[in-house]
């Protein structure tokens, strides 16, 4: 507790230390949100950024400050020339903050089977029946047509199909496949995997 206690001392110096470098740069007391200050003009943020003070300080001043400037093309040039950050330049002119890049979470593969998707690639909504014997049906269980459809059993056998009908399904012989390797007939196939690509995204599901 002790030594938790210091440590947030020592955060709080830290950040008082900053703030007071913005305000003196600004010729003001530390700003404090919702009460109006000096700060922040443009010869303000110029300084501020030439005395060293980090991006997030100077948006945080502005930010208190209530400053929404309505920057003119010369104002911009004027502080891109003095090296201010275009976040910088963005909230002065009244604009969200953007400081940093955020990641968008990768959703967890379904369970029963379904292999995870590459990153980016858009999942078909499809289902596929199968039971033995010697086919199978893909059906589209979306309001869209799927194009240029190519249905890929065990990584070997293929089949095209130029459309596959919104909310229909198609029955696929085994006998149409193709052997990628050679071009032979897929007669009978035990079926263990199943890959299907389309103009409109992809799809995995192991049996």
């Amino acid at each position: 507790m002790v030594r938790l206690g210091v440590k947030r001392s020592v955060a709080r110096l830290a950040l008082g230390s900053a703030l007071l470098v913005a305000s003196l740069a600004c010729g003001g007391a530390v700003p404090v949100a919702g009460v109006g200050s000096p700060c922040c003009s443009i010869d303000d943020v110029i300084r501020l950024t030439q005395e060293g003070v980090s991006d997030e300080l100077i948006i945080y001043t502005i930010r208190t400050s209530g400053t929404d400037l309505d920057l003119s093309a010369d104002d911009i040039v004027l502080l891109t020339n003095h090296q201010v950050s275009p976040e910088v330049i963005d909230v002065l002119n009244g604009g969200p903050c953007v400081c940093e890049a955020r990641e968008e979470p990768v959703e967890p593969a379904p369970t029963g089977g379904t292999q995870p998707e590459p990153v980016g690639a858009k999942s078909l909504h499809v289902a596929v029946k199968y039971s033995g014997g010697k086919s199978m049906e893909v059906v589209n269980l979306s309001k869209t047509d799927y194009t240029n459809v190519t249905v890929v059993i065990n990584d070997e056998y293929q089949y095209r199909l130029k459309k596959l009908k919104a909310n229909a399904g198609d029955f696929m012989r085994f006998s149409s496949f193709i052997l990628r390797r050679t071009g032979a007939e897929g007669k009978k196939i035990d079926v263990k995997t199943v890959s299907i690509t389309a103009d409109q995204g992809t799809y995995t599901r192991s049996f």
